[in-house]
């Protein structure tokens, strides 16, 4: 059986990041706001291989459209490996 999603969701967004991991977060929190997607911590983890970050987003979502954007927009982020 399918389980819906409900919303509002609170969820925790998951980042691989390539590159600098505080210009991550500038650009993801960017990103969140242009989708006027509520943030409220932000955390900073080293990779498992050098260069690498692992970034996490304390988010909430209002719609499926919103999460369908935030992960479409992701894709455009330079420096994205994986989000979750």
């Amino acid at each position: 059986m399918k389980q819906e999603l409900q919303f509002p969701l609170i969820y925790d967004l998951r980042v691989i990041y390539g590159g600098v991991a505080t210009e991550g977060i500038s650009k993801i929190t960017r990103l969140l706001k242009d989708l006027s997607i509520e943030c409220c911590n932000e955390v900073i983890k080293p990779g498992g291989k050098p260069n690498l970050s692992r970034l996490a987003f304390s988010i909430t979502l209002i719609s499926k459209e919103q999460m369908d954007s935030l992960y479409s927009n992701l894709n455009s982020v330079p420096g994205i490996k994986w989000a979750t």
